[in-house]
């Protein structure tokens, strides 16, 4: 995956993967349904997440960026539990693993 954010520290937790800063988390997800007719079973879904909070501070570290990921990663679970995604992709407590930034 090809870095979006600035300062951006790729990731990987539990088989989802995405990218977090200082103030936005990205997270991937695939999601296998059940009842799609004719159409692809497993989709891919994507969050945003957004901390206001952490703008303009110059204190954060990359367990900051662990904790806001774990969060995104606990609120997309619900969104996965409610789409009833047969693979439960966020089923597991969030283990955040910061990747090697890859190279251009």
């Amino acid at each position: 995956m090809k870095p979006s954010l600035d300062q951006g520290v790729p990731y990987e937790a539990n088989g989802a993967f995405g990218e977090a800063n200082d103030f936005i988390t990205k997270l991937y997800v695939e999601c296998t349904l059940s009842g799609l007719a004719d159409l692809p079973k497993a989709v891919w879904l994507y969050a945003d997440a957004s901390y206001t909070v952490n703008i303009g501070r110059t204190d954060i570290d990359q367990a900051a960026r662990d904790r806001q990921t774990a969060l995104t990663y606990l609120m997309t679970r619900r969104i996965t539990e409610a789409l009833g995604c047969e693979n439960k992709p966020l089923e597991q407590p969030p283990t955040v693993k910061p990747l090697p930034a890859p190279t251009p």
